[in-house]
């Protein structure tokens, strides 16, 4: 198992170099698993987009339910 190991990893990490300005050196966990870090500059461009998305989001929502429901048949 550990020469499988050994194996992806070098393969992973040949696969990896083409893309070295997204993500990390890949990792193996305690239980087996493979961990490819993406690289930390870009998790923060991504917080930051997420975060401006969501503002957006609740201002909209907020402006929705401000705005008074006729009750009259159209």
């Amino acid at each position: 198992m550990e020469e499988l190991e050994q194996f992806l990893m070098k393969e992973l990490k040949s696969l990896l170099s083409k893309y070295d300005e997204l993500y990390l050196d890949p990792i193996i966990r305690d239980n087996g698993d493979f961990l490819i870090p993406l690289h930390p500059d870009l998790k923060k461009n991504k917080e930051a987009q997420k975060r401006v998305a969501d503002a957006f989001s609740e201002m909209m929502k907020a402006d929705l339910s401000k705005k008074p429901k006729s009750k009259a048949w159209v």
